[in-house]
């Protein structure tokens, strides 16, 4: 009765946590980023529905070097920004520009959850082509925008 018991709580536990796991995999997580030329560096907020991840890079040319924040996603911000995602339309666009390639900047927004997976990457020169999800851009720029306090990108 013993071994039955043990053998049953470990199979028990394999169960709950490969479920765990499962779901881990399956979580929304969006991404935008900025990468700029003439030293300006490069950001990324990474935003879930439970934590937020804000990284600046300088590139060694700012005083600023290196910023990581760690925090709980906002649910009203998650909310609100779940609300403005249209995977149909973002899906619809397939950009990848180089503005950087000239010291200009690009942005970068990437959608996972699960098996999906798709990543745009647009300037200055692109906002046509990005006007269908204008609303979650200008979204993920306000949230990113209270991380960017000491850095090159404040505005």
């Amino acid at each position: 009765m013993k071994i039955f018991l043990i053998n049953l709580g470990f199979i028990l536990l394999i169960l709950f946590s490969s479920c765990k796991k499962e779901n881990e995999n399956n979580k929304l997580e969006i991404t935008i980023g900025t990468v700029c030329g003439w030293c300006v560096g490069e950001d990324s907020l990474v935003i879930a529905e439970d934590k937020t991840h804000y990284d600046y890079n300088g590139r060694y040319c700012s005083s600023s070097n290196e910023i990581k924040i760690d925090t709980l996603t906002n649910k009203q911000d998650w909310d609100n920004l779940v609300s403005k995602l249209d995977l149909n339309e973002f899906q619809k666009i397939n950009l990848n520009s180089c503005d950087i390639c000239l010291d200009g900047c690009d942005t970068w927004i990437t959608v996972r959850q699960g098996s999906y997976y798709h990543h745009i990457r647009f300037g200055m020169g692109d906002s046509a082509a990005i006007q269908p999800i204008r609303p979650l851009i200008n979204k993920l720029d306000s949230i990113r925008g209270r991380f960017r306090v000491n850095t090159p990108f404040r505005h």
